[in-house]
């Protein structure tokens, strides 16, 4: 372990680091050796305490990432965006900037996933709704889902403003720009049906999200027969449940 900690650099994550008597020992093996190497450590601390662990961390080489010690689900975030920053695989999307202060609904959210990934060949396995009156956060819980789990879609995840024909065609237009999918210069709105249905059809692992949909019949002609992916949709309307007999 000496060698690791004065020749490569090491990331602590989680935990006060306060009383922990194995990162006491690799402190001072870091500080007796000095080897100049730069440390990270992903730490929980009270906020009237942290210039104070920052120092103290600084002081042992160690650059501190420090989070309020009554919210460790912060280790996750922190770890989410480093792995995204780094390039990591995450998927193309369009997504809306993920809510900061997105808190709670973690049922629902986990319920959601593990429907999604049921090795069941039903409708709800492919798609499900969240219904309810306008300002409860059914958009933002959508967003949420798929920051949380995009790990599941590699393929690539969608959100697309379902409300009118119109705003459907612009995603979905914006959609093949994103995923080179060659269209005429002059399309007409079935010929990028089309070619959207074949693309849905020829991947897999994928999520679209249809965001405050009034009528089924506005996503239908862009849906093939087979769905190799996962959708979600956001209404305001009562039909989620009719509309899954689309998929079977």
């Amino acid at each position: 372990m000496e060698e690791i900690l004065t020749r490569q650099t090491v990331l602590f994550p989680g935990g006060s680091l306060a009383s922990d008597y194995t990162f006491n020992h690799w402190i001072k093996t870091i500080e007796d050796k000095g080897s100049g190497v730069e440390h990270f450590a992903i730490t929980s601390c009270a906020e009237s305490e942290r210039r104070a662990k920052r120092r103290d961390l600084s002081n042992s080489n160690i650059l501190s990432i420090l989070y309020d010690e009554n919210n460790h689900d912060a280790v996750r975030v922190i770890l989410n965006q480093l792995y995204k920053d780094t390039d990591g695989g995450e998927p193309e999307n369009n997504l809306p900037p993920q809510n900061k202060y997105f808190s709670g609904r973690a049922d629902q959210l986990e319920s959601i996933n593990t429907l999604f990934m049921k090795n069941e060949n039903n409708a709800v396995n492919i798609c499900q709704t969240v219904s309810g009156l306008g300002g409860v956060g059914k958009t933002q819980l959508a967003v949420e889902y798929a920051y949380r789990y995009y790990d599941n879609f590699k393929n690539g995840i969608w959100f697309v403003n379902a409300e009118t024909s119109i705003t459907t065609q612009n995603y979905f237009t914006d959609f093949t720009k994103a995923f080179n999918i060659d269209l005429p210069p002059e399309f007409t709105p079935e010929e990028l049906q089309g070619a959207i249905k074949a693309w849905l059809s020829d991947n897999n692992e994928w999520l679209l999200i249809f965001d405050n949909l009034e009528s089924a019949d506005t996503i239908t002609p862009y849906l093939p027969a087979m769905i190799n992916g996962k959708i979600v949709i956001t209404t305001r309307n009562g039909f989620g449940t009719e509309f899954l007999g689309f998929f079977g």
